[in-house]
């Protein structure tokens, strides 16, 4: 339109322009059309006269302000709320609330209602029922409005897509209490922060400008192989827009160096979170118009995320090829590639657990990145696709856990950002942003943050697992959980074997269990058991193709589990079940299934991976032993039959496997033949809400091992300064300078050691023992603590590196004595089920810091006849002593422990843990037992005769003894 045009010739043009807007909104939304690229790309016009017109609809707010003119343009942008808008031809009278337009387009829908007349589900009724897309313009799916939202005064929701009655409106709601809903506000409605926060321009501009996008996901169906083509608009839930907006506004305010712990339940969405979060971040900004992170690196397993980030960026930004994922198919090595693409300039770069070591190595030894500045987003749980450790990462790891990665389970974020924490210490040029479900205490210190007001870490944002259950995300695993009790009864021939032997009870009490957990009436029992329910309750569900998960203790019982199982299935004639077994590495069972064992093996005829084979109908039951245990998503998965202890955070991730929603999913089942409820609740309970600490480790501890690392005569500080030096002087002989410093201290251990054992000095083994204990534990305490406190002593990290050099090299063998369990003979068996019971998880105590180090000590090993042993471990059936018998028994036995003065002394100088651990205590609780036997012989006899009884007792007695005792002294004082 031209000045000396006519008015006709205007209005022919503004027809023209609208009639070209409308036709382009209507095309492929995926190609040249739709309402995203729209505002994105904006459309072109050939007019009647002239050259063709680039017309641009939306200007959103740009990453600086360097251009006066774009910055011109995004104040210019018009935002128009519509009320009572008449959207339908077909049915003039029919009117919605409110419609919102961004320059013109309309972007979004409203209906209102007011909890004084009605309640919200009656909004989404309307568009279920009364606003059929068909036909209608202002409905079509990403061409028009790309958001629906019904408003109450107390809830939000909200869906991208009306399908009539199959229309699901996902809440878009704050969180009440962490849970679902919104909190009370004093001044107005629950739901005013839509308004007040979500219409707010620069929010409103930000959601369509760098959130809104079209997804497209191929889904494959197991059974039919059928390939269903699903088209998406992306629009955030609450908590991921607060989350990522406010990572990314204190992450332009901090700059770089910063560490962001985000704890987002199973269900929250994470990949999508992630994917806005890394995008956000590579065009982040701060005040002098410079990059705050010239790349952002995502550690993740999550195959969908690589194609999920490039096909949104593409809808964002015009630049191509700024995500790059190292994969082992780049045809060069993951270390080339990877320093290729961070020196190159991705903005970008996505790596998996196994190329992190790579990565950081990277960060650190080329010159060039080492002025760079990076965003590392962490995701939760990674696979270990190896069955091993990598290299650098074993040193984070516990002993159980790394045999548990060994045996094939994930490696966690925990232990791997712990690592890069200490080799990259507080690198000013790093931030990380760890998302996890379940964060463990040494990763609140080390990531959390102390709230204004507060005293110790907390996350930085939070999306409960309470408020998943209740907004329907995911389901409550622990709502139909049933404890099964094992009892059994061994016998071993005394004519056969010498009843004056003795031998070593913890080894003797871990084979006997380990008999009877792979004795073939234990298993089979189980099977049975597990298949009965399975047939019974279980595969119905679905339309009959709900799924199982047996999770046992060990590859050798997984693989014996398979095989008894399978036998059962073929003695009873069943046809319905099929399973299969996953384990990592090979199996040696040469008594039972046999030799050489692998997956390929022991599932025969399957070629594909274990997880895409168990995902069609055609397998229904899955043994695990660590392998898929955590990090394993199958939607179907209905029943969950536990043979394996589970505690703490390893209870929750595995139990969490049956949490995934599907089509007619309500429930879910938990057999448990180990593990007792209440323990398992109690994991539950510090992740069902906002995860807490209940102190912050105390930076002293470490000075109280110094003291006893320093008196054990095993080195002296000229020694520990020589090694440090030498290391730090560096050059072609540093390795033999270090090994000569640290050679004195090496040989003054072994040959105490060796005389030790010679002369069968328990004393003096003991002693070295815990010495070599205790410089374990203050190398990894060194570890954590120096992450989350500078404490300005040199001597601690020379210390750190000499005790690090020689604990390797530091043994105490001995000469184990083998425990004979050939003549063991299974005599009894029993197993029943007991209540099923509802565990109802609620806000409990918080996670415990590190309380003590270096305060454990020896034991005397019990030793005793093996048929001693084997009554010991008969396990009893029933309550044979009556109600509060236990409790007023160990009331009897602190009062009588109360009177020994050694251990009152230890009470008042020591911390619980330290008294806990005291070497006199069993010994002083042993007396104690004995001389109340009067009052209760049966509960006594059986207190001495079970050691698993006396162990579970003896947990709680220090506590009990050490708060009797120590207010006692207080009192005297």
């Amino acid at each position: 339109m031209g000045p000396t045009d006519t008015p006709e010739q205007q209005d022919e043009a503004r027809r023209l322009i609208l009639a070209r807007l409308a036709k382009t909104l209507d095309n492929d939304p995926l190609k040249s059309g739709g309402t995203i690229r729209i505002l994105h790309d904006g459309f072109s016009l050939v007019p009647l006269h002239g050259g063709a017109v680039k017309f641009r609809m939306a200007q959103f707010r740009p990453a600086t302000t360097n251009n006066p003119d774009t910055l011109a343009a995004y104040e210019n942008m018009r935002l128009r709320v519509m009320r009572q808008v008449h959207y339908s031809a077909k049915h003039p009278n029919k009117a919605l609330d409110l419609v919102l337009f961004v320059n013109g387009i309309p972007v979004a829908t409203v209906e209102l209602k007011t909890d004084f007349t009605q309640p919200i589900g009656n909004a989404i009724a309307q568009y279920q029922f009364d606003r059929d897309p068909a036909g209608e313009p202002l409905f079509a799916f990403a061409k028009r409005s790309l958001v629906h939202f019904v408003v109450s005064n107390s809830e939000v929701r909200m869906t991208t897509q009306l399908q009539g009655a199959k229309t699901r409106f996902l809440p878009f709601n704050k969180g009440n209490d962490q849970g679902a809903g919104n909190p009370p506000n004093p001044n107005g409605s629950a739901s005013s922060y839509f308004w007040e926060e979500i219409l707010h321009p620069d929010t409103w501009l930000g959601l369509f400008g760098s959130f809104v996008h079209l997804q497209v996901e191929v889904d494959t169906d197991p059974d039919t192989g059928k390939k269903t083509r699903t088209e998406k608009v992306l629009f955030p839930r609450y908590h991921q827009l607060r989350a990522v907006t406010r990572l990314v506004e204190t992450a332009r305010e901090e700059g770089p160096g910063s560490r962001y712990l985000v704890q987002h339940s199973a269900g929250s969405g994470k990949t999508n979170s992630i994917s806005w979060l890394a995008h956000r971040l590579s065009q982040l900004h701060d005040d002098a118009n410079s990059r705050v992170f010239d790349t952002v690196v995502v550690v993740t397993d999550r195959t969908v995320l690589d194609k999920q980030l490039q096909d949104a960026i593409a809808q964002f930004e015009k630049q191509a090829g700024v995500v790059q994922s190292i994969t082992k198919d780049g045809g060069e090595s993951k270390s080339k590639q990877l320093a290729a693409a961070l020196t190159g300039g991705k903005n970008i770069v996505i790596v998996t657990i196994q190329s992190f070591e790579a990565l950081i190595t990277a960060i650190q030894t080329i010159p060039e990145l080492q002025r760079r500045r990076f965003a590392v987003i962490a995701d939760e749980a990674h696979s270990s696709q190896t069955g091993s450790t990598a290299g650098a990462l074993t040193k984070v790891l516990s002993p159980s856990e790394q045999a548990a990665v060994a045996e094939g389970a994930p490696i966690n974020s925990d232990a791997y950002l712990q690592w890069a924490m200490e080799v990259t210490a507080s690198a000013p040029n790093i931030s990380y942003f760890a998302f996890t479900a379940t964060p463990k205490a040494k990763t609140l210190e080390l990531f959390g943050r102390v709230p204004d007001g507060g005293e110790t870490p907390e996350p930085f944002d939070l999306y409960s697992m309470q408020q998943a259950i209740e907004e329907g995300f995911i389901l409550d695993v622990l709502q139909n959980y049933t404890p099964y009790k094992v009892a059994w009864k061994l016998q071993h021939p005394g004519a056969d074997y010498d009843s004056d032997r003795e031998v070593d009870e913890s080894t003797a009490v871990k084979a006997l269990v380990q008999y009877v957990r792979l004795h073939p009436t234990n298993i089979s029992q189980k099977t049975k058991i597990v298949l009965d329910h399975f047939r019974t309750y279980v595969r119905p569900l679905l339309e009959g193709k709900a799924k199982a998960m047996v999770v046992t203790g060990s590859r050798k019982e997984a693989v014996r589990w398979k095989k008894y199982l399978d036998k059962y299935l073929k003695e009873a004639g069943v046809s319905d079940v099929r399973s299969l077994v996953a384990f990592s590495g090979t199996v040696e069972d040469p008594e039972d299934v046999g030799e050489g064992l692998t997956e390929r093996t022991q599932n025969p005829g399957v070629q594909s991976d274990l997880a895409e084979a168990f995902k069609p109908s055609t397998y229904n039951v899955m043994i695990v032993a660590e392998k898929f245990q955590t990090g394993f998503d199958q939607p179907r998965l209905v029943a969950m039959y536990v043979d394996k202890k589970l505690g703490g955070v390893q209870a929750v991730q595995t139990l969490s496997r049956l949490n995934r929603t599907y089509p007619g999913k309500d429930k879910t089942y938990v057999l448990d033949f180990v593990n007792d409820p209440e323990e398992v609740l109690e994991a539950f309970i510090p992740y069902y809400r906002k995860a807490t600490l209940t102190a912050t480790t105390d930076p002293n501890l470490i000075y109280d091992l110094v003291t006893k690392l320093d008196s054990a005569g095993i080195y002296d500080m000229s020694e520990v300064k020589l090694t440090f030096d030498a290391a730090l002087a560096g050059g072609t002989n540093a390795n033999s300078m270090i090994s000569a410093a640290t050679a004195p201290a090496v040989d003054r251990f072994q040959k105490r050691w060796i005389a030790a054992v010679l002369d069968h000095d328990q004393t003096e083994q003991d002693e070295l023992q815990l010495f070599k204990s205790d410089a374990n534990q203050f190398v990894k305490f060194y570890d954590f603590i120096s992450q989350a406190r500078n404490l300005e002593d040199t001597d601690l990290p020379r210390r750190h590196y000499f005790l690090r050099r020689i604990l390797p090299q530091l043994s105490t063998a001995t000469f184990a004595e083998p425990v004979d369990v050939s003549q063991v003979q299974l005599a009894g068996y029993n197993i029943k089920p007991g209540e099923a019971v509802k565990l109802n998880l609620e806000q409990g105590a918080g996670l415990d810091p590190i309380t003590a180090i270096g305060s454990g000590a020896i034991h005397e090993k019990h030793r005793s006849a093996l048929d001693e042993i084997i009554q010991k471990l008969n396990e009893h059936l029933g309550d044979k002593y009556g109600v509060g018998v236990i409790d007023i028994t160990m009331n009897h036995i602190v009062g009588k422990l109360a009177l020994d003065t050694d251990l009152a002394r230890q009470a008042e100088v020591n911390t619980p843990q330290q008294f806990a651990e005291s070497p006199v205590l069993p010994k002083a609780f042993t007396k104690a037992v004995v001389e109340v036997r009067e009052e209760t012989p049966a509960f006594i006899d059986d207190l001495l005769g079970d050691s698993g009884l006396f162990a579970e007792l003896g947990k709680a007695l220090p506590a009990m003894l050490y708060e009797y005792l120590k207010d006692k002294g207080t009192a005297r004082s």
